[in-house]
């Protein structure tokens, strides 16, 4: 795998990363299996749109014991509405969010944000 460095804190990010929103329609032990095939090829960028707790918790129990290995990126405005994910620019609803999402990782940060 390819690394590159991004930003001034020197994270290597792989050239290829993970984007979340497939995994939308997969069960949380295929969410877990893909993060894991994914790290063995040396992928450790994966992006979290999804706003779900069950998602973002399968996404913590694969990366469990490796948080450091991989980078993280969190989108800051997405919350979870009826069981989809939507936008909201409300900050309180955004800092839950953005508190769940860290909770279900098991981890006190995101690597990286993208903001809505």
């Amino acid at each position: 795998m390819i690394y590159r460095t991004l930003g001034k804190q020197g994270l290597k990010v792989s050239c290829l990363g993970l984007g979340g929103v497939p995994m939308n329609h997969m069960a949380p032990e295929k969410i877990i299996s893909l993060i894991r095939e994914c790290h063995e090829y040396g992928i450790n960028l994966i992006d979290i749109y999804m706003a779900q707790t069950w998602l973002r918790d399968s996404i913590g129990a694969a990366i469990a014991g490796k948080r450091e290995e991989y980078i993280l990126q969190g989108h800051i405005g997405t919350m979870e509405e009826d069981g989809n994910t939507v936008r909201t620019r409300n900050l309180s609803e955004t800092k839950a969010s953005f508190d769940a999402l860290r909770r279900s990782l098991k981890s006190d940060y995101i690597d990286v944000g993208m903001l809505y």
